[in-house]
């Protein structure tokens, strides 16, 4: 759950230890610097269309988990 505001945080904080987990949950709270951060880029490929297969699977071929579904 991300927070827009130190009083909705420091609420959470509040609550989070008097829940219930159920089998297995864990449950914490997180500053943003723990959260996964994604990258995203832009890039031309000069060159028929069809030739961006070829690029793609390069890519991905370097690039172990790059998404380049879209």
């Amino acid at each position: 759950m991300v927070c827009h505001d130190v009083m909705t945080k420091d609420w959470l904080a509040a609550k989070v230890p008097t829940l219930v987990a159920w089998e297995g949950s864990r449950l914490k709270v997180v500053g943003l610097d723990a959260l996964p951060t994604f990258k995203r880029v832009v890039a031309w490929f000069p060159g028929p269309v069809e030739d961006m297969v070829w690029c793609f699977s390069q890519l991905r071929g370097l690039n172990l988990g790059l998404d380049t579904g879209q």
